[in-house]
């Protein structure tokens, strides 16, 4: 046996859901010291390291020397009382560590039997003594790897921290179905200490409980949870939640994960990640913590709950579709219904919920699996609770009224991209439940929904979706923080892919990215070597919050806009009824997707809207009335001045009826549907609202036309909101409200995309960044069901970069398009 300074490096262990967070030292841990180190070997050549961080905690790695391996350090235990008298100028400790002399590491479910005796003497010149078998630690051959590959840092992970009063042990799980329970005592004063108990249990026979979603907060940990046998370190977040939510009585039942999961075991919190979903789901409740309670909040709960009331009593008693849509055609048509609406609004901005939006819960990606999985959620700020019906009435009334009326409210931004989010992602996720599903189309709807949502890892964006996925066992996805963004994201495409989820590919392509480097400027330009580590293709979505913005093209000018790319057009992407997909996916390059399919046309000419800008993005409605009355007039006369004869390609269809089709996206996306048929109780068709909108709009002497020349005569009128007056909203004529909501229409349509013309007058929507230099065509990939704009990338290439989805007048059926001889023709499509 011998001492002396160990320079390995080890891996810290993971964190909350696999990022890794280092090892916990304190504060008498002496700067520059070199930390203890001893070893110990058998006669099969097996060899055990035991370091300590000033004895705060051990760690074990293990050498198999035959095979020249060091083996991932663990964490053994941690420190008693007795060893925390080490401290500065204290004497050095007198380890002993003896390793089995039959000991192996041949049988993988072996364990490390070891003990360790360590003599301790602090500055009183008390020595103590502990002796620790340590047989329970297994070796995980799968996780070796070289020394130089492993490293020590400080932690502020609670239960390795260790401060005087002994740091709580955890027992080892005795079954793997086992979870731990909270059970939090009561206390008649806020002010008592928290005190619980961890109750071991078998999952599926659990007693009830109630699951906590918090936001963790920074790693600090300020404050003590209180066990039987020793203590737990805790951020000031759980605390005050938990002083918060204890009961005076009696106990309560919680699960935590901070402190049900032991934090510093990494199988054990692999193990445990994995079955959170369930976890959520069967508890009899969630509860959301948003943070500790303020008058604000109270007065803020007060105004919801005032709303939701109101909501019930117009009758808004069930949240569904019908309910919503009901609401909204009741809000248009009648002169209460406008009346109590405006009311309403100016309820929604006295009140001012941003409190409660901007609240942390709300902006985090694992949140969204706790609420979405959660048989009851009730939102808790100190002793204010609101019930998630109450909140999603006041949620659904609110967009109601503005999608009815087009009228703002404050902090819309968190209303819509927090709120509102968790209201719209919560139904979708409960409506599959009993639906046949894509899964490469789900993951591509959660990913796209969730994308503003905060993480500290990208990685995240795809592993926090696992319990929401669950029902798909054949992704075959587990969490493995060792692989890049750019890995986790490629194997996630191509395990998709390969079971035939292609709907994955309408959240692909270029339309969604800030900038694009094909494969061979990848290459090194002295060695000739190509390096695609960091290459995602594509074909393969790119989640990363980074590129939530695509650009838009205003003249010459390229500027970013804080949009997320979403088509306009369609109400379902997903596998076509009648071609099956052909996709090849080589091993030999994993960055490139092989599939055939039929070229349609080339893309001749686009033209982007100017507000699609950033500059304009806020552009008042007043102001944004009279920018999109320009756009429409020059794509009406540009239209007309491509067009190859009298009528449109394909048969004899009037030039007008189609440039009102391709226009709108044929009328086919759900907005249209919600704000032209269900509202009005008509069959409204594209056409009859593009002669309407010319009519009231573009003509000088039309309704609406007219009306917003006097709003901008007369600034200073009063009762006036984003530049219009409610009494264009009261009085105006049915033709005159239908022209008002199409010109929004129109404004979302092209906020997202470029109308565009092919070489044979073919017109529709296309994204965004599609260009118009004969580089871009529309093709049909065999098993999708919309077109696509793809990019070829040189005359001395075969590869296509996929841009995005497409609608095109006339030919949006794949079947026809492949039996159509004037199209370029069925050919193999490598995309790259």
């Amino acid at each position: 046996m011998h001492l002396r300074p160990w320079t390995h490096r080890l891996h810290p262990p993971l964190s909350k859901y696999g990022t890794r967070t280092p090892f916990a030292t304190s504060t008498r841990r002496q700067s520059g010291k070199a930390l203890p180190h001893l070893s110990a070997e058998n006669s099969n050549g097996i060899r055990a390291y035991i370091t300590s961080s000033f004895l705060e905690s051990l760690i074990v790695a293990v050498e198999d020397i035959s095979e020249e391996q060091l083996y991932r350090p663990s964490l053994l235990c941690r420190s008693s009382a007795h060893m925390a008298t080490w401290s500065n100028g204290a004497t050095q400790p007198q380890l002993s560590l003896t390793v089995a002399p039959s000991q192996t590491l041949s049988d993988t479910s072996q364990c490390l039997d070891c003990s360790l005796r360590a003599c301790l003497q602090g500055e009183n010149k008390t020595a103590l003594e502990l002796s620790s078998h340590l047989s329970w630690i297994k070796i995980d051959p799968s996780l070796r790897g070289s020394a130089d590959n492993y490293d020590v840092h400080p932690s502020n992970s609670p239960e390795t921290d260790v401060s005087p009063g002994g740091t709580y042990q955890y027992q080892a799980f005795r079954e793997r179905t086992s979870i731990r329970i909270l059970s939090l005592k009561p206390a008649s004063d806020p002010q008592m200490e928290l005190q619980c108990e961890l109750i071991e249990t078998d999952r599926a026979t659990a007693e009830t409980y109630e699951a906590l979603s918090y936001v963790w907060g920074k790693d600090e940990f300020p404050n003590i949870l209180h066990l039987e046998g020793g203590y737990i370190k805790i951020t000031a977040s759980l605390a005050s939640a938990l002083t918060a939510l204890r009961l005076i009585d009696k106990e309560r039942n919680l699960w935590v994960d901070a402190v049900c999961i032991n934090q510093g075991d990494e199988l054990e919190k692999g193990h445990q990640v994995s079955m959170m979903a369930k976890i959520y789901r069967e508890a009899a409740g969630v509860l959301a913590w948003l943070g500790q309670e303020t008058k604000v909040f109270e007065l803020q709960t007060a105004g919801l709950l005032n709303l939701s009331r109101m909501a019930i009593n117009i009758g808004l008693i069930n949240v569904n579709d019908s309910h919503h849509e009901l609401l909204k055609r009741w809000i248009r048509s009648t002169q209460d219904g406008f009346k109590m609406a405006v009311d309403m609004m100016r309820m929604a901005n006295l009140w001012n919920f941003w409190t409660i939006y901007s609240s942390s819960w709300f902006t985090r990606m694992w949140i969204v699996q706790e609420a979405l999985l959660a048989r009851q959620l009730t939102f808790c700020y100190g002793a204010c609770a609101l019930h998630w019906d109450d909140f999603e009435r006041v949620m659904i009334l609110m967009y109601s009224i503005g999608e009815s009326l087009h009228l703002p409210i404050e902090s819309r931004d968190y209303f819509f991209k927090f709120g509102w989010n968790i209201v719209t992602v919560r139904d979708h996720y409960r409506r599959r439940l009993t639906e046949e599903t894509d899964t490469g189309s789900e993951i591509a709807y959660y990913a796209t929904q969730l994308n503003r949502r905060q993480c500290k890892d990208d990685r995240d964006r795809v592993y926090a979706l696992l319990g929401i996925l669950a029902r798909d066992r054949n992704l075959h996805i587990q969490p493995d923080y060792s692989k890049s963004t750019v890995r986790v994201y490629l194997e996630l495409a191509r395990n998709a892919l390969r079971l035939g989820h292609i709907g994955l590919l309408y959240e692909a392509g270029l339309c969604r990215r800030l900038s694009f480097a094909p494969p061979d400027l990848y290459t090194h330009p002295e060695t000739g070597i190509q390096d695609l580590s960091k290459y995602l293709p594509s074909w393969a979505p790119d989640y990363r919050k980074s590129i939530a913005s695509v650009v838009h093209v205003h003249g010459p000018q390229f500027s970013p806009a804080p949009l997320t790319w979403t088509p306009r057009f369609g109400t379902t992407f997903g596998k076509d009824p009648y071609i099956c997909a052909s996709i090849t996916l080589p091993e030999d390059a994993p960055h490139r997707l092989i599939t055939r399919g039929t070229l349609v046309d080339i893309i001749t000419w686009v033209e982007p809207a100017s507000f699609a800008s950033s500059e304009v993005l806020r552009a008042s409605h007043l102001d944004m009335f009279f920018i999109m009355r320009r756009f429409c007039k020059r794509l009406k006369e540009k239209f007309d001045s491509n067009v190859i004869g009298q009528s449109y390609p394909g048969g004899c269809e009037d030039l007008t009826r189609a440039f009102a089709y391709a226009l709108v996206g044929g009328g086919t996306d759900d907005e249209y549907n919600k704000t032209f048929n269900l509202i009005s109780s008509e069959q409204i068709n594209p056409l009859d609202l593009w002669i309407n909108y010319e009519k009231c709009s573009i003509e000088e002497d039309g309704e609406v036309y007219q009306a917003m020349v006097w709003e901008r005569q007369n600034p200073e009128a009063e009762g006036k909101v984003n530049g219009v007056s409610y009494n264009f909203y009261s009085t105006g004529s049915k033709e005159a409200s239908r022209a008002w909501s199409y010109n929004h229409h129109l404004v979302r349509i092209f906020r997202n995309h470029r109308f565009f013309m092919a070489a044979d007058g073919y017109a529709g929507l296309a994204p965004l960044n599609t260009k118009d230099n004969c580089d871009d065509s529309v093709a049909f990939l065999d098993g999708a069901n919309v077109p696509f704009v793809i990019r070829h990338l040189g005359d001395d290439t075969l590869d296509w970069a996929l841009v995005g989805p497409c609608y095109v007048h006339g030919v949006m059926d794949a079947k026809a398009a492949m039996e159509n001889k004037s199209f370029g023709g069925r050919t193999q499509i490598h995309l790259v």
